[in-house]
């Protein structure tokens, strides 16, 4: 017997997967601890890279100092999705405190 249905509504609206999931993945991870974050709202993110470095030399006191230009390329990114479910009973949710929607989540 499947249980799908068309016209059912979510269980958590926007705001609260934000404070549940969201932000308590972004708090535990690693990798968001080491990492900038950038949000788009576009199809591919354009990183620049520093591809060279510019030539350094030694200058006498009171010469001019060569100017050089430092090499610049750019990585493009494709964000992909990261989804997960969770699922629980509908009898969890009716039978349980406000709090255990934050243990779920």
């Amino acid at each position: 017997m499947t249980q799908l249905t068309t016209n059912a509504a979510s269980i958590l609206n926007p705001e609260e997967v934000n404070a549940l999931i969201i932000q308590s993945l972004t708090q535990e991870s690693v990798a968001m601890q080491a990492s900038t974050l950038v949000r788009t709202g576009s199809h591919d993110c354009r990183i620049p890279l520093v591809t060279g470095d510019p030539d350094t030399s030694w200058v006498p006191e009171a010469a001019e100092i060569p100017l050089d230009e430092v090499d610049f390329g750019e990585q493009t990114v494709t964000p992909k999705k990261c989804a997960g479910l969770t699922v629980v009973s509908n009898e969890l949710i009716a039978d349980s405190s406000p709090e255990a929607t934050n243990i779920i989540g």
